[in-house]
């Protein structure tokens, strides 16, 4: 048609760019929303990932409070049978590899009360004797090294002896009872417990059961 005005003729002139504007505009918004879109997402993985790792700490915080309850529970129980025992429960923190006789670490030491000599059992029974302290940690040796030696009797027949580790038969998880008669009656299957009359010892905490005669 005709062009009755300037503003018309500016109109018909700016138009053209104006539309070619508007294109490039989408354009630009369609470039810049996969990068938008992937610092959002960029964000809300930071989230989760301190989500997860303060999950991770209570899951952690869980575990080691089941593990102190169950550890207390086990002391009640050995407390009740053995009212005089002045019990301090901790758990394994570290083991040697290189110890055949399967020495191990504690978390507690002199802090907590412990000295060389104590005895380290579960509610299943005997498992070694503190050898050395440190403030907060102590080194156990267990019923597997030779260097350990405890009166001990088997229930059944009575018979006694000294038990006593030997790191060949520590490879089958074993110990053997020493000093029994020949005519012994002791068999396989028959149970292991502390005689106490060292004085270290508490009297009738479990070893184990005989394996061979």
């Amino acid at each position: 048609g005709k062009i009755s005005s300037p503003s018309q003729l500016i109109s018909v002139v700016v138009s053209p760019f104006q539309t070619a504007g508007s294109f490039l505009s989408d354009k630009f918004h369609e470039l810049i929303q996969p990068l938008t879109n992937g610092r959002q997402l960029q964000e809300d993985n930071q989230e989760l990932q301190e989500e997860i790792a303060e999950l991770r700490e209570q899951l952690i915080d869980y575990q080691e409070l089941k593990t102190e309850n169950e550890q207390l529970r086990e002391a009640a129980g050995i407390k009740e049978v053995n009212p005089d025992f002045e019990i301090e429960p901790a758990r394994v923190i570290a083991r040697d590899p290189d110890n055949a006789s399967g020495s191990f670490r504690i978390n507690r030491g002199s802090m907590h009360g412990v000295e060389v000599g104590d005895v380290v059992m579960t509610q299943d029974g005997l498992v070694g004797q503190v050898r050395s302290v440190g403030l907060t940690y102590a080194q156990v040796s267990t019923l597997f090294d030779p260097d350990l030696n405890v009166s001990a009797y088997e229930v059944r027949t009575n018979s006694a002896g000294v038990v006593n580790g030997d790191l060949k038969l520590a490879e089958d998880g074993c110990c053997q009872l020493l000093h029994l008669t020949k005519d012994t009656e002791v068999k396989p299957g028959d149970l292991i417990v502390t005689a106490g009359s060292s004085g270290v010892y508490p009297e009738k905490l479990v070893i184990g059961t005989v394996k061979e005669v």
